[in-house]
């Protein structure tokens, strides 16, 4: 179903949001956002905080990914949306309900932090075609064995097909990253079925890794796989706009900008954090008002665990005035202040 004009995200900015604690008094510095930024934000309308979850209780998703599943017009849940399954759609592997059904295998780098493991950030691991495609070729015989077959995604992303994968409900990977493994693992702490079936499939891989020569130079081993976006096909196409919105953060993930502007964040570096956000704003704002000038402009922006949406009047961009209060840049990128209507 499609979404009424007026709620139509237009941007969606993952990481756009900063959740993490900082040094006494900087809340209250103004963010090194760019002089065009901040007149910008002190001219938007500015909606309500929409909460996604709370963080001692945090959903397996984000809150970038619950924002374009609704777009997409998938039901409201629990938060395991069936990613891998649209992507292979748009790789022309599948079709709109086939009754098959798909997951993302992601090569990645455990490392142990205060005796638990974590995954390092895949955007550090530079994973070329090459070594992409060599363990790949090397792998998928033992996935053949259990019924599951690979598909080249992107360097370092695997679309892997098996019907299992309709039965396994796997974390976003975004969420997972910089979080306990053991806590997002498919099955939990005892595995059946389906998530039984992975588990072992990656304690085999992670011993076919350990000695592998793609392994011999690179500062971060490829040491484990992530399973995510696991799901079987939904039976009809999604929303128009939410698919474009998709396919928009599919694409800003692959962009320099984009990436610094999560590494930072996932990292807590403030400083960096704020000049990537100044950087994605100065690549992507010239374009808004001249994308859809009959409509008002409606930027989303997302954190940990809230998004927030602001919003400029049709035709003007920013550069009309909304009535009433200014709001300030400070607590409109804040996630933990609430901003002013």
């Amino acid at each position: 179903m499609q979404s009424r004009d007026s709620e139509v995200i237009r941007a969606l900015w993952p990481y756009a949001l900063w959740p993490h604690a900082t040094p006494t008094g900087e809340a209250q510095a103004a963010p090194v956002l760019g002089e065009a930024a901040t007149q910008a934000l002190q001219q938007a309308r500015i909606e309500p905080l929409i909460v996604h979850d709370h963080p001692t209780r945090p959903r397996p998703d984000m809150p970038h990914e619950a924002l374009c599943a609704r777009a997409l017009g998938w039901p409201e849940g629990p938060g395991y949306w069936p990613w891998a399954a649209l992507a292979a759609v748009e790789a022309g592997l599948a079709k709109w309900g086939d009754g098959s059904a798909w997951a993302w295998v992601t090569l990645c780098h455990w490392q142990v932090v205060q005796g638990e493991a974590q995954i390092l950030d895949p955007s550090w691991l530079g994973v070329d075609a090459a070594t992409d495609a060599r363990l790949r070729a090397d792998m998928q015989g033992y996935f053949l064995e259990d019924g599951i077959q690979l598909f080249a995604w992107r360097p370092g992303v695997w679309l892997a097909q098996s019907p299992a994968w309709a039965e396994v409900s796997t974390a976003s990977l975004d969420r997972v990253l910089g979080e306990t493994v053991r806590v997002w693992q498919p099955g939990g702490d005892h595995p059946e079925g389906a998530a039984r079936l992975w588990r072992r499939l990656q304690n085999e891989m992670q011993m076919l890794l350990y000695t592998h020569p793609v392994n011999a130079q690179r500062q971060w081993s490829l040491n484990s796989l992530c399973l995510h976006g696991a799901g079987a096909m939904p039976n009809h196409p999604p929303a128009a706009d939410g698919l474009a919105l998709w396919r928009r953060l599919e694409a800003q993930a692959q962009e320099a900008h984009w990436q610094q502007l999560a590494q930072a964040w996932r990292r807590g570096d403030h400083a960096a954090w704020q000049q990537a956000w100044a950087v994605c704003w100065q690549a992507e704002a010239p374009q808004w008002p001249q994308a859809r000038p009959e409509t008002p402009w409606r930027l989303t922006l997302a954190g940990a665990h809230h998004a927030r949406t602001c919003v400029w009047p049709h035709g003007q961009g920013w550069r009309r005035w909304w009535p009433g209060n200014r709001p300030d840049p400070r607590r409109v990128v804040w996630e933990a202040i609430p901003a002013c209507d």
